[in-house]
């Protein structure tokens, strides 16, 4: 059996485990050929199913806020013709959009999806006494 480049178990029969390995920053997001209809897709899939494709639980903005904000100095240093940095601004050049940084149009993490073909998920420990019915 191969496995892909990414691909995130080992592979072993009967025993499904996560290959995690380390990747190299500028391996973090791809620009794909399919790029700009990935990010229609996504945006239409955000104007019309809003709620059933994104979530944030309260209590995440500062770890989301901080994906975005990674996000926008990876991106136009690993992707300088899809993305530019204007001080608190980043610049997507596929649509000539840009973006506040310091108070997002959206919320952090749906503005960070909006620029990665990639799918998004923040993941942090919940308080002891916190509800797990999510």
């Amino acid at each position: 059996m191969s496995v892909l480049e990414y691909f995130a178990f080992d592979g072993k029969p009967h025993r499904w485990t996560m290959g995690i390995r380390t990747m190299k920053e500028e391996e973090w997001f791809q620009v794909e050929n399919d790029y700009s209809w990935h990010l229609k897709v996504r945006r239409k899939l955000l104007q019309t199913r809003h709620d059933e494709v994104f979530a944030a639980l309260p209590g995440s903005e500062a770890a989301c806020h901080e994906v975005m904000s990674v996000l926008a100095a990876h991106l136009p240093k690993h992707h300088p013709s899809y993305f530019q940095r204007q001080d608190q601004r980043l610049i997507t050049l596929e649509n000539n959009e840009s973006w506040d940084l310091q108070n997002p149009p959206k919320h952090p993490l749906e503005c960070a999806g909006l620029w990665v073909q990639e799918d998004l998920c923040v993941m942090q420990e919940a308080p002891k006494d916190a509800d797990d019915s999510g």
